[in-house]
């Protein structure tokens, strides 16, 4: 998906990939790309396991989510990242009852590209920040600030109505942030909803209003493109956006 001087504020074009490690969607940029910016947003389900699919992409911003974090990594994998230049900006994963991390949300920069976490200014964001489930990121452009807002719904949101009241409250959050930290600057908001949009009325009234604009069909008159294979002969599901 290509968007061109949207607004007058980005660079003058992105590049965009969003889905699954296990099936990342469209191909990485071929080589001899010159646009000015690439972005990406991955759900990694495991950093162990996947977390070369961020380190291998040529993006010069990479979202994630769903990463497993504990607190402890998050430190570790920043100051291994801060000897390369790139920023790594996390929060670390929930610690279920199970005793594993789950949840956790991030973005990593390339070397030179500088992002720093911004601290929430309404409660309810900052509880939704801290069991990894949205952070608030602000990059620097050539037009002035951008902000990211990476979130990740909670699972079976498409099929189960408890776990979509949840997602819409954290995307409420999400929006009411926004309102707050970055009312008249640009912003990304890029995630895994685990649902679709219509399934989550806080993320449904922007996208209807024309306030949010779906960058995976932006002239709004298509199917996006799946981000998730259960298996590699299944259909596909689109649950991730940008």
């Amino acid at each position: 998906t290509w968007v061109r001087q949207l607004g007058g504020w980005v660079p003058a074009s992105w590049e965009l990939h969003k889905g699954e490690a296990t099936q990342p969607g469209p191909p990485p940029v071929a080589d001899g790309y010159t646009g000015d910016m690439q972005l990406a947003f991955i759900n990694l389900s495991a950093w162990s396991a996947h977390g070369g699919s961020v380190t291998s992409l040529r993006s010069h911003v990479v979202a994630f989510a769903e990463h497993r974090l504990a607190p402890s990594e998050v430190r570790q994998f920043k100051a291994a990242y801060s000897r390369s230049r790139q920023d790594f900006v996390a929060s670390p994963a929930e610690r279920a009852a199970g005793g594993t991390n789950h949840s956790g949300v991030g973005v990593l920069t390339a070397p030179g590209i500088s992002a720093d976490r911004v601290p929430a200014q309404t409660p309810q964001f900052k509880a939704w920040y801290e069991v990894g489930r949205a952070i608030h990121v602000r990059g620097a452009t050539a037009g002035g600030a951008c902000h990211l807002f990476v979130f990740y719904g909670i699972t079976k949101g498409e099929d189960r109505d408890e776990a979509a009241l949840r997602t819409n409250a954290l995307m409420d959050a999400v929006c009411q942030e926004a309102a707050v930290t970055a009312a008249r600057a640009p912003c990304l908001f890029m995630g895994d909803l685990n649902a679709t949009p219509s399934r989550i009325p806080a993320v449904w009234r922007e996208v209807q209003s024309g306030n949010w604009v779906d960058l995976g069909d932006p002239l709004g008159g298509g199917a996006p493109a799946p981000t998730c294979f259960a298996t590699p002969t299944s259909p596909g599901t689109t649950r991730d956006y940008l």
